[in-house]
Formats: C-alpha cells, sequence, structure tokens
C-alpha cells in the first residue's frame, strides 16, 4: 500500500498514541508534545465539526492539511509545523482509527461531507486498531504477577490467610496496671492503636481514657495496652 501522509490521506503511519509525535526531539519531546496538544485543542476550538473533542469522530477530507494551512494562517497560537503535528496527533489515535469505517462520510473544516471512506483506507485502519490495541493489552500489568517477598506480600498462617507481623509495640496490661495516669495504648482495630492516659478505672472490665486527641472513651480492659517503655 502507497505510505499514508497527513496530505494525501488525512492519517500517517501507527505510532503510540502515548508519545510524542515526529519532530519532538529527545529532552525536548515533553514540552513539545505539550505544546501540540495545545495546538490541537485550539483546532477543536475553531474547527469544531472536524475535530470532534467529545463523541464520534469523523473521518477527515483527503489532503485536510491544505485547507488548515489557508485557513489558520495569520492567526496567533498557530504555526505549520505543529498543526501539522497536532493533525497527525488527532488522526492516529485509536478513536480515530475507529471512525474509517467502509463507507462512512469523511468531512472537510466545516463538516460537509464529502468522498466515502475506501476500502484500502478501512482495512488499513483496521490493522491499526488491532496494533493498539495489542501494545494497550501488553502494557496491562498481569494480573497476581507480584513476586515471592515483593513488598507489601506477607507470610500466610496455617489456614491460608495473610498474616501481618504484630508491629504494635505494646503488651497486654494486667489488672493492677490500670492505674490513674498511667500512660496506655487504645486498639482502635487490627494493629491500629492510639496514645491516651487513664482518667479512671473502677476495677470492672472498663477503662476511662482521655485519648490524646482530647477525647475521653470507656473501653474494656482487653483493648488497652502498655507501651514497651512501660515493661
Amino acid at each position: 500500500m502507497e505510505e499514508q501522509t497527513t496530505e494525501n490521506l488525512a492519517q500517517e503511519p501507527s505510532i503510540d498514541e502515548n508519545k510524542a509525535p515526529e519532530g519532538a526531539e529527545e529532552g525536548q519531546e515533553g514540552s513539545r508534545f505539550e505544546h501540540i496538544k495545545e495546538t490541537l485543542e485550539l483546532l477543536c476550538q475553531e474547527f469544531p465539526q472536524a475535530f470532534i473533542k467529545e463523541g464520534e469522530v469523523k473521518p477527515l477530507k483527503i489532503g485536510i492539511f491544505d485547507d488548515l494551512k489557508a485557513a489558520v494562517e495569520g492567526k496567533p497560537g498557530f504555526s505549520l509545523s505543529k498543526v501539522r503535528a497536532a493533525l497527525r496527533l488527532y488522526t492516529t489515535r485509536l478513536r480515530y482509527f475507529e471512525a474509517l469505517k467502509l463507507g462512512a462520510k469523511r468531512v472537510d473544516l466545516q463538516g460537509n461531507e464529502g468522498e466515502e471512506v475506501s476500502v484500502e483506507h478501512a482495512d488499513f485502519a483496521a490493522e491499526k486498531i488491532a496494533e493498539i490495541k495489542a501494545k494497550i493489552k501488553a502494557k496491562r500489568p498481569a494480573r497476581n504477577s507480584r513476586k515471592p517477598g515483593s513488598k507489601g506480600e506477607y507470610n500466610k498462617g496455617a489456614e491460608g490467610r495473610k498474616s501481618r507481623p504484630n508491629r504494635i509495640p505494646g503488651v497486654k496490661a494486667a489488672p493492677e496496671d490500670l492505674t490513674v495516669g498511667r500512660d496506655v495504648m487504645v486498639l482502635t482495630g487490627e494493629n491500629h492503636y492510639i496514645y491516651g492516659i487513664i482518667k479512671a478505672h473502677d476495677q470492672t472490665d472498663k477503662v476511662l481514657v482521655t485519648l490524646k486527641t482530647g477525647m475521653t472513651v470507656n473501653v474494656t480492659v482487653d483493648r488497652i495496652l502498655l507501651p514497651n517503655k512501660n515493661k
């Protein structure tokens, strides 16, 4: 098939749509790509019937770059190199290729319909769709791909449940340890706690604790730990 160019087909050879278009030199790629995206945004604003930001994309007229050159001449914010690159970016995205269906009407800058997408161009687009989807699939991380011993993996217990290492720096308190004014730790969940001071304990299974947050709570004895420094 004859080489596809923006000028003669309004579409380009496949590129990674997350990669900066041709002309973005290494080291300057990021900033230039941002400028190209800004130019594409301007095209969407200036020619909303042709460059469709949201909704169903329409195939562009073959040779539309020539129309663009005349239409943007002298307008602020446009340069031919960035307009060319923005057109390339727009016409190499998955959603544009999906619009290149056999018989679909191409449009000019004003949205006027013209010739239909040919068999040749529809087949070309179908190949690019398959390539892009394959690249997207290849980039997705495989499920359960975490290697044994990697960060975040915990040893499994006898019953197959993930067991977390005990990171609470405290020990269970004996009844005689629960004295008023004593620094304690109150368990708020598995491996979670908050510091506090015993405000009252009447030798029942409940202890009144003023937490570091200022809140006073009545908790059961089994949720009270003594910090290791108090051992």
